[in-house]
């Protein structure tokens, strides 16, 4: 009986090192096609930390829509109206604004957000100019 545990033991310890092969290669055939696709994913959320650097931006809004795209995509930003009218804003998407009047100040800040902001659209009524300073933290 004591002979048929030894054997049994060689069995399994002479597979060990055949498995370990079959494991590797299955390991080199599924991993490595995978690796680009990591290292883009581990680029795009690398962009997204916060890094805690201001970015300063003056606009000059007008009477017909302009934007400002950003890279990096900001976490924070603090919106002045100098004025001297009012001024239509919107973060990432130009259909959803907000109206600042003259010598207003907003914070708007995406912490914990699955979207920074990457985009500002800004402008005036017809007719009409205001400057905004804005400064954004990425």
């Amino acid at each position: 009986m004591a002979k048929e545990l030894v054997e049994e033991d060689d069995l399994f310890g002479s597979m060990t090192p055949i498995l370990m092969t079959v494991f590797a290669v299955l390991a080199f055939v599924v991993l490595i096609p995978a690796i680009p696709a990591f290292r883009s994913a581990n680029a795009y959320y690398s962009s997204q930390l916060f890094q805690g650097k201001n970015d300063p931006r003056i606009l000059k809004a007008k009477g017909e829509i302009q934007w400002l795209f950003l890279d990096p995509a900001w976490v924070n930003a603090f919106f002045i109206n100098k004025g001297p009218n009012n001024v239509y804003i919107g973060l990432n998407q130009r259909d959803n604004l907000f109206e600042m009047e003259p010598n207003e100040t907003r914070t708007v800040t995406r912490t914990g957000a699955q979207e920074r902001i990457h985009a500002i659209f800004y402008y005036c009524n017809r007719h009409e100019t205001a400057t905004i300073d804005v400064t954004g933290t990425y």
